[in-house]
């Protein structure tokens, strides 16, 4: 490969001139000849990416126009210190986690709570819960509350002493993406 001092005006320019590319590359000036390489079709995964990237882009152009999911990346973007728009780009891809379903409260009765820990890159925007029978078959369901750092749910129907049930909780992002976590008990009357 040549090397040539360039003229301290050659040095700073960057893009394309005439058939030739300009650019830094380990803090150098490289200049490269263009090549007319013919385009190949993506192949189904590539495809795949580009449609999913494109509509992740277009999820963050959203939030960059929304008055109401703007302020809530805006926070995110002022504390991580990113800009807004690769925020919500890189939220679209990833979904919350949740991390806890506490029920030592729950014994059963109408007004039990149940309370869930869920976390977000950015903010979960909203948790719903759903009691099911070992068999699957949907006991109650509904969403939660916002309660300090977690969120809780009020039962709504009776379930009997010694029954084995699931609590599963799903919390959903700004994206609409989900985490979901199930845990088995066996209801009680109580600690």
């Amino acid at each position: 490969m040549a090397k040539s001092n360039l003229n301290t005006g050659l040095t700073d320019i960057r893009g394309k001139i005439s058939d030739w590319i300009y650019r830094e590359q380990r803090g150098r000036t490289v200049i490269s000849k263009v090549t007319n390489k013919p385009l190949r079709e993506p192949t189904p995964g590539q495809q795949q990416v580009r449609d999913q990237f494109k509509t992740a882009a277009g999820y963050a152009s959203l939030v960059m126009t929304d008055p109401v999911l703007r302020p809530i990346y805006e926070r995110a973007a002022k504390e991580q210190d990113k800009p807004i728009f690769a925020l919500a780009l890189a939220d679209y891809y990833k979904s919350p986690v949740v991390t806890l379903i506490k029920s030592d409260g729950y014994t059963g009765k109408v007004g039990d709570k149940i309370v869930v820990a869920a976390s977000d890159d950015i903010e979960v925007a909203s948790v719903t819960v759903v009691l099911r029978h070992t068999d699957d078959t949907v006991i109650e369901q509904g969403k939660t509350v916002k309660v300090g750092n977690g969120w809780e749910y009020t039962a709504t129907t009776v379930v009997p002493v010694g029954q084995a049930i699931k609590i599963e909780a799903t919390a959903k992002d700004h994206p609409g993406n989900e985490g979901m976590l199930q845990r088995p008990i066996t209801v009680s009357s109580g600690p």
